[in-house]
């Protein structure tokens, strides 16, 4: 079944509403059934999509052809970086039990949501609900075409919090980042994030974030030559050259834009940060600047600004405490938090038509 752009529209629309509501009635009741029901309906009407978003179609080649070789060629997969191991044992277990195409985008994008149900509940006990359904708006595009790479945003996000909250976990940090890793290979770049906030705990804000500006405009800067190096010498694997090779920049870097605005928004009303939220709003700060060097290479390479992807949750919270930060009416403030997200989600996705997610087609 194929939607019009319209009813399209209206259908996402009604998605996000349900997930606000419901996410709404868990904070209000505190009666858990809510709470499944939002990370629920978002989870389900992603599962029901056929041919929607641009990486559809290799979604289900990519199961096909796993489901259909033997398990030396899906080793190989994982030998060679092609593949993550969590993958293949998904669609494995569910072509094994004879479970298609709504099984497998249903397990990703409930996966996704749950976790970044917990980073929501995790990160602000109070306004929560409020963020987990703008970050539903946020995802929802990257769960219908990153499936893989969604799902570690959302585990890497639990762990960036736990690491803030409880950084002598060794054992459930540790366990988290290789989960996020075994999600998605990307993640491993992320690890020097990790080493920041740590030491943001340690030296403060302002001394991390001009360490870090100051790092990241040297990178930048080097980066087109250090990677020719890197390749040349035979440092850097030559598997790994397409990926890091220069390609598809753009000066039009709508991430970094986005991340750069941000940063300079929460350093500037930092002085109005309410009392007690300190910690939290330097935290949330230092993890939006790191991504400037991620975005950043947005300029040199698309495919290898979609790292920025992964700081899009915190990026999310960042918005809220910036308009939070303003002594206005707190429903004013929300509508005006929930508008700033939907008309992104509109110029992005409907307007710009990035990732193909209108027209929605249910499975058949």
């Amino acid at each position: 079944m194929i939607l019009s752009k319209i009813a399209s529209i209206v259908f996402y629309l009604v998605i996000f509403c349900l997930t606000f509501f419901f996410a709404f009635l868990r904070k209000k009741t505190d009666k858990k059934i809510f709470g499944f029901l939002c990370v629920l309906v978002p989870a389900i009407s992603i599962a029901l999509r056929f041919g929607v978003g641009t990486d559809s179609a290799a979604y289900i080649e990519m199961f096909d052809n796993v489901a259909s070789e033997d398990y030396s060629s899906s080793l190989l997969r994982i030998q060679t970086l092609s593949m993550e191991p969590t993958a293949i044992f998904l669609i494995k277990i569910l072509h094994h039990f004879a479970y298609g195409y709504f099984a497998y985008f249903f397990a990703y994008s409930l996966l996704t949501f749950s976790f970044l149900y917990i980073f929501s509940r995790k990160l602000d006990s109070r306004n929560w609900w409020l963020l987990f359904g703008s970050i539903v708006m946020i995802m929802t595009p990257y769960c219908i075409n990153g499936m893989r790479q969604a799902a570690a945003v959302s585990v890497f996000s639990v762990l960036l919090v736990n690491v803030f909250q409880n950084p002598r976990k060794l054992l459930k940090n540790t366990l988290l980042l290789a989960l996020t890793i075994s999600l998605h290979f990307s993640a491993a770049l992320l690890i020097p994030v990790l080493i920041v906030v740590l030491a943001a705990k340690r030296f403060g804000l302002k001394k991390c974030a001009t360490v870090i500006i100051a790092l990241s405009l040297i990178t930048l800067l080097i980066f087109p030559k250090a990677i020719t190096f890197l390749l040349e010498s035979g440092i850097m694997p030559y598997k790994y050259a397409i990926t890091l090779a220069v390609y598809e920049g753009s000066i039009a870097n709508f991430d970094f834009i986005i991340f750069f605005a941000l940063s300079a928004l929460l350093l500037l009303t930092r002085k109005f940060t309410k009392q007690g939220e300190e910690k939290l709003s330097d935290f949330t700060t230092i993890v939006i600047i790191c991504n400037l060097f991620y975005a950043g290479l947005g300029f040199y390479s698309a495919y290898i600004g979609r790292m920025s992807d992964y700081f899009w949750p915190m990026a999310t919270f960042g918005i809220w405490l910036g308009i939070d930060r303003f002594k206005d009416n707190p429903t004013f403030k929300r509508v005006l938090y929930i508008a700033t997200l939907a008309c992104y989600f509109i110029l992005v996705y409907i307007v710009m038509g990035n990732s193909e997610i209108i027209p929605f087609r249910f499975l058949s």
